[in-house]
């Protein structure tokens, strides 16, 4: 057990993860995202498969934010996710190394536009920016969280 919070440890500090207090996030001074939310995703993802009622009502904090969740399979470890938005997270031209014209050619085409996009189309567009927080857990963490909660550790 004690090796398991340990781990727990660990990987609370890898996530940034610092219940009590406030930690500082791009600008802000607290964190919104806390694991329990993925939690509550792998618990909304398992009841449905196994067709079982809904979980309940989480007891974080359910205001109103966005959400998006991805999920790695197989050996390659490729992500899957929702579709069909035209929205990147903020994290994500960086990563490709997108200026902001490529990243708004790659929304828009992302969105199914299909004309040709010029200075024009661009200038027309409505953009909204936002912030980001991003967490992980693995399927690991989860039925480590689920055994605590069993055993009212949780």
């Amino acid at each position: 057990m004690a090796s398991g919070s340990r781990n727990e440890e660990r990987w609370k500090e890898r996530n940034g993860y610092h219940p009590g207090t406030m930690v500082g996030t791009q600008g802000r001074g607290f964190r919104i995202i806390k694991p329990e939310m993925c939690y509550f995703c792998f618990d909304v993802l398992y009841c449905h498969l196994y067709n079982l009622q809904p979980p309940q009502v989480p007891s974080f904090c359910n205001e109103n934010y966005p959400l998006f969740v991805t999920w790695k399979i197989g050996k390659d470890q490729k992500l899957r996710g929702s579709k069909k938005t035209a929205t990147f997270l903020p994290e994500v031209p960086t990563a490709q190394g997108w200026d902001k014209i490529q990243t708004i050619d790659s929304l828009l085409r992302k969105g199914g536009y299909k004309g040709a996009v010029t200075p024009e189309v661009r200038r027309s567009i409505r953009l909204v920016r936002y912030q980001s927080e991003m967490i992980s857990v693995t399927y690991a963490d989860y039925l480590h969280h689920c055994r605590s909660r069993s055993q009212g550790e949780h």
